[in-house]
């Protein structure tokens, strides 16, 4: 403890070159724990500590999961860049899904291993089998892009479940239409009103050019539902929300 003590201030300085020299076991990661906050981890460092993580998760009989959850969360959320190998994606995934059978259904900070992670067609077939899960039905419904196993997965929520699926059915709906070449054309294959299209927009993972776009287009056939102006609002669509004001009359 003293040793790492002693050279933290060499390894916050230069993480890629100092971090293999004094931090070599999870061990020596738990040890600085307290400090992980205070290094600023590039795509090398994070590729680095999670290979030791996810070894030692996997050759340790009576480990903490919760532990593990916490310090890789720690790690991730420290990281000055969003890109890490293929490898260490694998291993994040795969620490995801085993930590998610164990651990409490809304551990939050098991999120930041697979968030805004483009997944694998088999990876995403893995999370579609345990949407029974809450943790991974959100990380299903947050995917960063449009997805067509997805797609189809929530069509036949909406379709076969429905009752289940109801109380979010605006986050099913935007997986479903963000797929389109046209959002506001494709909604009108479903009889759902304004306001739930409105919310599938927000959910969706459109570009925020094209959100504005259709927010515009549901503004113009349906001008008294506030609940356009409410999603502008959570949007920054400023100009949107004024629009309706002096479509009512109201300014």
């Amino acid at each position: 403890m003293a040793e790492l003590e002693k050279y933290f201030l060499l390894i916050q300085s230069n993480p890629n070159k100092y971090l293999p020299v004094f931090v070599t076991t999870f061990s020596d990661i738990r040890r600085i724990y307290t400090k992980l906050n205070k290094i600023s981890f590039s795509s090398n460092s994070i590729d680095y500590l999670v290979g030791i993580i996810h070894q030692y998760f996997l050759t340790t009989k009576h480990k903490n999961p919760v532990e593990v959850t916490k310090i890789l969360y720690r790690i991730l959320k420290n990281r000055n860049e969003n890109v890490v190998n293929k490898t260490t994606k694998d291993s994040l995934f795969e620490l995801f899904i085993q930590i998610s059978d164990i651990v409490f259904n809304d551990n939050w900070r098991l999120c930041q291993f697979i968030m805004d992670q483009q997944l694998s067609s088999d990876q995403i077939s893995i999370l579609l089998t345990k949407c029974n899960n809450l943790l991974i039905l959100n990380r299903i419904l947050r995917y960063p892009e449009t997805n067509l196993q997805i797609k189809k997965w929530c069509t036949e929520q909406i379709e076969e479940n429905f009752h289940e699926v109801e109380n979010r059915l605006p986050e099913y709906l935007g997986k479903i239409l963000e797929t389109s070449d046209d959002f506001i054309n494709a909604s009108k294959d479903y009889s759902f009103d304004t306001s739930t299209f409105a919310k599938a927009l927000k959910y969706s993972s459109l570009p925020n050019e094209e959100k504005h776009n259709c927010l515009y287009c549901l503004l113009k056939s349906d001008s008294s539902n506030l609940v356009i102006s409410e999603i502008a609002i959570e949007l920054s669509f400023f100009d949107i929300v004024e629009s309706q004001y002096k479509k009512l009359g109201w300014i």
